[in-house]
């Protein structure tokens, strides 16, 4: 498990921020994925729960991940626009901007059942 995390790590310090448009790529790369392999996973899925419907499996796990991400492709462009925000009085006339952008990896273990 380290050495994926460290990879990932490498591969965040050799890239450059992803901008808009390749952040929708890798989106609807994601999606085509999902879309793609909705046998295998929902046979995976079937097979964790002892038996269960393919179409279950679609409702319930596949077709809100691929809504979410068809979400996200739709409001990315406004989620990574600059904030601007007030400053306090004492540092008057200047402005400040809050600029969303990765900032590294992170590695989540979650319990799944």
């Amino acid at each position: 498990m380290r050495a994926i995390f460290e990879a990932q790590r490498a591969a965040f310090l050799r890239a450059e921020t992803p901008t808009l448009d390749e952040r929708r790529a890798d989106l609807n790369k994601l999606s085509a994925a999902i879309g793609r392999d909705s046998d295998r996973l929902a046979d995976a899925i079937s097979a964790d729960f002892g038996s269960r419907s393919r179409y279950e499996t679609e409702l319930a796990e596949l077709y809100p991940v691929r809504a979410a991400i068809r979400h996200a492709s739709r409001h990315l462009g406004r989620w990574m626009r600059p904030n601007t925000v007030t400053v306090g009085l004492e540092l008057m006339p200047a402005a400040a901007r809050i600029f969303y952008q990765p900032v590294g990896v992170a590695g989540i273990i979650s319990p799944w059942n």
